[in-house]
């Protein structure tokens, strides 16, 4: 199957969830929390082409429609390396500058893009099937589940990230794009070899680019017990708070709430801003006492599935007596 998809509607929920991998050594974290980065500037006009080679892989501007322009980023078989870590996998208008799926073209160039990207043609190969198995579930071996195995696969990567300013931008009166100003920026690990005529420069990993059980350690600083020691009421603690369930999770955080099943814990909580954590890399939590018999003995069993994931994102976890 060819995802060669940039400029084609495609559909799949934009969360994701990890199954989760051992956390690597301080000095290989630190390691792979350098990444390069180059930057592209070009202005276009309307019908005008643009591309350029920034390794194995070429960056690509395409008009597309009546008037604007569709972007991807090409191996030498013509397979689009932005397309497949991007959900939704249908509906996404996010490679086309111009009017499309229900947008102007004054507003389509009104915000700029920042997508995900894979790394290698090694990576494509992999990440391919699930991508299908996610657009046509009835060819999935679990076609219940085809969709979440798509987002759980796709937090396990590690990938680059295209950021797209459009500095400027002349739309007609009949909302059509005459000529438009770029900036291009890539950020890739430094084992990502840019063409050097690009001139790569060192720059810290964005997070969204680690695989997740890296991300909250690479915004948010350790736990610091000297700013939580003394709190004895879920209502004094600032950081999240966890309650288990028979039937998952509830979660809350700066007065907001989120709950759901277990297999969407890990990127529920990796999501938060990083202001939902003061004291740092800690989260408090209970077993709900609501219940008994099977009702009580699943909560249970949830919260020790809980704090494996919990552990493997790099949290330390404060149990609470049950509510």
């Amino acid at each position: 199957m060819n995802l060669r998809c940039a400029f084609r509607a495609c559909l799949l929920g934009s969360a994701a969830i990890s199954v989760l991998a051992p956390r690597p050594h301080a000095q290989e974290k630190d390691a792979q929390a350098r990444c390069v980065a180059v930057a592209l500037s070009f202005s276009l006009e309307e019908g005008d082409n643009f591309q350029q080679v920034i390794n194995d892989l070429t960056f690509k501007m395409k008009p597309g429609g009546s008037s604007g322009w569709g972007f991807s980023l090409e191996d030498v078989k013509g397979r689009d390396f932005i397309y497949p870590v991007n959900p939704a996998l249908r509906l996404n208008a996010s490679q086309m500058l111009g009017a499309s799926y229900g947008d102007t073209a004054k507003q389509s160039f009104s915000h700029g893009r920042e997508l995900r990207f894979l790394l290698s043609g090694s990576d494509y190969d992999a990440f391919e099937p699930y991508v299908g198995y996610a657009l046509w579930p009835y060819t999935a071996p679990d076609p219940d589940h085809a969709g979440e195995r798509y987002l759980s696969e796709l937090e396990k990567l590690r990938t680059g990230l295209l950021r797209m300013t459009i500095i400027r931008a002349d739309i007609s009166q009949q909302d059509e794009a005459r000529s438009a100003e770029f900036k291009v920026e890539f950020i890739a690990p430094r084992t990502f070899r840019f063409v050097p005529s690009l001139g790569p420069r060192a720059v810290a990993c964005p997070a969204e680019t680690l695989p997740i059980n890296e991300r909250l350690a690479a915004s948010i600083p350790e736990a610091d017990p000297g700013k939580y020691r003394n709190v004895r009421d879920a209502k004094d603690w600032k950081n999240p708070y966890l309650t288990i369930t028979a039937d998952g999770f509830e979660l809350t955080f700066q007065g907001g709430r989120m709950f759901g099943q277990l297999s969407i814990l890990a990127r529920t909580v990796a999501g938060l801003p990083s202001s939902a954590w003061p004291y740092g890399r800690v989260l408090a939590g209970g077993q709900s006492g609501v219940g008994s018999g099977d009702s009580f003995e699943r909560s249970k069993r949830n919260k020790e599935e809980a704090d494996k994931i919990l552990k493997e994102l790099g949290l330390r976890v404060e149990w609470w007596p049950s509510a």
